[in-house]
Order: C-alpha cells, then sequence, then structure tokens
C-alpha cells in the first residue's frame, strides 16, 4: 500500500516515550469531576423529581422516581457521568483529568490529542478481540501497515519535546487505516454510552428486585424513628429474596423478629406498601393498654425519656405527647404517645395467625396498624406479603444528623453526619439515660404463647 506520509527519523518504540512523572492530580481531579459531581447531581435530581406533586406528566414522574429512586438514581449518575465526560476538555483544569495530556500540547490540540491516545488503545484492543475476522477479511500487509500506523501515531504522541506537524499526520494517517480495516467493529460513542445505561439501569433493577430498595415515608405513623419525608433502604435479603413480578421467595422466608421494622404489603390493599414494627409473632394473644403493647400476658418494659413535640406537614398540626424506649428482645427503639389523640385505653385481645405478624407504628396513637384492620377486629401481616426488613435512613427529612442512620440502632436514630437537632437533641440525655437502664435481655422477651 502506497503511503507517502512523513516517517519519524528515529526508530518507532512504543515504549520510547519517557514515564510521566508520578502525580496525584490527576486522580484527584478525576475523583471529583466523574464520581463525586455525577453522585451529587444524580442525588440532588432524585430528591427534587420526588419533592414534585400534582397531576399530569409531573405527577407520575415525581411518584416513579419516589418509587424507584435507586435504579434511577444509578442511571443518572451514569448520565451525569458520561455528560462531564463529554466536556471535559472544557473544564477547569482540564490538563488534570488525564496523566497523558501534557501542558506542552496547545489547547487546540488537546481533543486531538486525546483522540490520537484513544485511537491507539481503542484500535488495539479492537485487532486483538477480533484478529481472526479481521485476518480472515483483509490482507496481511493491511494489518501490517495498520499496526505501523499505530505504532508511529503512539511514538508521535508522546514524543518530546511534542511536534505538531508529525503528530496530525500520524493521526490522519491511523485514523485512514483504522477507518478502513475496523469499521466493522468499531462503536459509535452515543451506542457505547447507551449500552453503559442500559446495562446499569438492568443492574439496579436487579439489585432493588434482589437486594435492596428504596421508599418514601409519606406519613407520621413511624414518628419519631421514622419522620415525614424520610427516604429509607430496604433490605430485600433479610427474610429471603423474592422473585420479580411472581412474589415467590427463593427458599424458605425467614420469619422477623420482635422489635424489626418490616416493610410489607398491605393487607386490606395490595397496590400499597407500608412499614410498622413486628411486635408479635403468630399463635402470640396481644393486648394493648395505653398505647403499650402486653404480649401472652407480659408487658414490653418502657422508659419514659421526656416530652416530645413535632409538627406533622400532612396535617400541619404541631403533636406534643411523650417519648418512651421500649425494649423488645434485642431491640430498644423509641415510641410516641399523642396526648391530643388516643386509641381506645384497652384494644385486644388479639391472637396473631399462624404465619402472620402482629406490627404496631411506632407514632402509637396515629397509626392504621394491626390493632386496627378486618374492621377494628384486628389482624396480622402475612409472611409472604413482607418485602424486607427496614435498614437505613438513607436520606433524613430536613435533618442531617440521620442520614445514613440505622433504622434498627439503639436510640436516638442518628447517622454519621451532623448534630442531633431539635427537640431530638434536648431529649438526648432522657434517652441515653432510659438505654443504660435497660433490663436483662431475658427480661424483654415475652413468654411463649399458652397452647
Amino acid at each position: 500500500m502506497a503511503d507517502d506520509d512523513p516517517q519519524p527519523k528515529e526508530p518507532v518504540d512504543p515504549k520510547a516515550a519517557p514515564p510521566a512523572p508520578a502525580n496525584l492530580a490527576p486522580f484527584a481531579y478525576g475523583a471529583v469531576c466523574f464520581l463525586l459531581v455525577p453522585a451529587l447531581l444524580a442525588f440532588a435530581s432524585v430528591r427534587l423529581l420526588g419533592l414534585a406533586k400534582g397531576p399530569g406528566a409531573l405527577g407520575a414522574v415525581s411518584g416513579f422516581v419516589r418509587a424507584q429512586a435507586v435504579p434511577v438514581g444509578i442511571a443518572l449518575f451514569i448520565a451525569f457521568e458520561a455528560a462531564m465526560r463529554a466536556v471535559r476538555l472544557r473544564l477547569p483544569f482540564a490538563h488534570l483529568t488525564f496523566p497523558e495530556l501534557r501542558v506542552d500540547v496547545r489547547p487546540r490540540l488537546r481533543k486531538e490529542h486525546e483522540r490520537a491516545l484513544r485511537l491507539v488503545s481503542d484500535s488495539r484492543a479492537l485487532v486483538e478481540a477480533h484478529r481472526a475476522d479481521i485476518e480472515s477479511r483483509s490482507k496481511p500487509e493491511e494489518i501490517s501497515s495498520l499496526e505501523a500506523a499505530l505504532a508511529t501515531l503512539h511514538t508521535a504522541a508522546h514524543r518530546r519535546p511534542f511536534d505538531e506537524e508529525p503528530f496530525l499526520a500520524a493521526l490522519a494517517r491511523a485514523d485512514r487505516e483504522a477507518k478502513s480495516l475496523l469499521a466493522p467493529f468499531q462503536k459509535s460513542e452515543s451506542r457505547r454510552l447507551l449500552r453503559s445505561v442500559v446495562i446499569a439501569l438492568v443492574a439496579a433493577l436487579l439489585l432493588r428486585a434482589f437486594v435492596v430498595t428504596s421508599l418514601h415515608i409519606p406519613s407520621s405513623s413511624m414518628v419519631p424513628t421514622l419522620q415525614i419525608g424520610d427516604d429509607i433502604l430496604v433490605s430485600k435479603l433479610a427474610y429471603g429474596p423474592r422473585m420479580p413480578f411472581s412474589g415467590k421467595r427463593l427458599g424458605a422466608l425467614v420469619p422477623p423478629a420482635r422489635g424489626e421494622v418490616i416493610v410489607f404489603t398491605h393487607p386490606e390493599d395490595p397496590s400499597q406498601l407500608l412499614i410498622k414494627r413486628v411486635i408479635a409473632r403468630e399463635n402470640d394473644v396481644v393486648e394493648v393498654k395505653d398505647g403499650h403493647p402486653m404480649v401472652n400476658g407480659w408487658r414490653v418494659p418502657f422508659c419514659n425519656a421526656g416530652s416530645y413535640s413535632f409538627v406533622d406537614s400532612n396535617d400541619h398540626l404541631r403533636h406534643t405527647g411523650d417519648l418512651h424506649v421500649e425494649y423488645l428482645g434485642e431491640a430498644a427503639y423509641l415510641t410516641f404517645h399523642d396526648r391530643q389523640s388516643r386509641h381506645r385505653d384497652v384494644e385486644g385481645p388479639f391472637v396473631v395467625a399462624p404465619g402472620e405478624v402482629f406490627v404496631m407504628g411506632d407514632n402509637r396513637n396515629q397509626s392504621y396498624d394491626s390493632r386496627l384492620w378486618n374492621r377494628g377486629l384486628g389482624g396480622g401481616v402475612p409472611l409472604a406479603s413482607i418485602d424486607g426488613r427496614a435498614s437505613v435512613v438513607w436520606l433524613g427529612a430536613g435533618d442531617s444528623s440521620r442520614i445514613l442512620a440505622r433504622i434498627g440502632g439503639a436510640p436516638p436514630i442518628a447517622g454519621p453526619f451532623g448534630r442531633l437537632g431539635e427537640p431530638m437533641k434536648s431529649l438526648a440525655e432522657g434517652i441515653a439515660a432510659c438505654v443504660s437502664a435497660r433490663p436483662p435481655e431475658a427480661q424483654t422477651s415475652p413468654p411463649a404463647p399458652r397452647p
């Protein structure tokens, strides 16, 4: 194949270029531009889209985002990361993005210089991956010519000092050779991006189906453990994974322990997901007196931690009552007893049916739960309806102290970021005193149900 392109005066050696000095700046800059910034943008987008309300397309999109926060967040992260890479050469300090992008390359050639490096890397990878097909379609001298063109371009791109004319000539030749031989095996940047987004979305959906999902808290029934507007992560593996669409579990279900917070399908409305705390298991007999459960005649021990107040963003009313720490099994958790709104002084007895659990909200006087289902006769949650265990508050509503807070942890519920906000901050001393006064575990478990 005839070639009038200039050849380098020195022998072509891809490894001849001296290594760039060790520098942490490219790694730090890349982490900020292609990890931290896309993650923050995805997080903010999910949050803002989830807050939109009202009829129409925007409301539908908002509802979908709230229900699918994890996969939507991952897909948005991939999209923002790809967008940052698309404009990477226009970002401040762009020369720090890639170790190969040298300061002696003029700004007008930086994009071409980066394209040359990618052309060499991608073309060599394609040749290795499809060598048999390429050799069957091309003549040996065409393959040799391509490899020589790539080697020439590699040397020109790494030559010090940088020489523009030989570099541009080598790039034109390598580009020509690569398009001639590798066109059937090349994928456009848009196809690559689409493939990455689809793979990420499928992986996120599988993750949501089998491992973890996100849930937005719309009501105050679990105050103070969970606030209106909290976004939490739900472990799908806690009680055994379920097959998507079929609802069947892979393997035997592991029943939840007393005191755990579970997410489940509403027994009276399968279109809804609810979140409550498990109080009793099958065959237990439950009575509730003044908001405090009794299981098989044994009263769940508790400690008064002080007075608690909050404004319900749904009814815009301030609710004031007593904050208690209950001890049930291995769990210790907060319950709120509203002074303005009370259930009946005595509720029950309720007998938990086989294959079910009895659940209550932590906001004892403002929770529609097992006490009120079945037209006030009471009812349990079938084990097959349990979707998973509430594990982490990944975004606390207006309270940075609860970001990444473990829902199953000892009260007060707090994460690794920020200090406790009011009114929980003023109750911290009382809560700590209740936690330190926790009874021995032998005294926090109910007796077995009577035959």
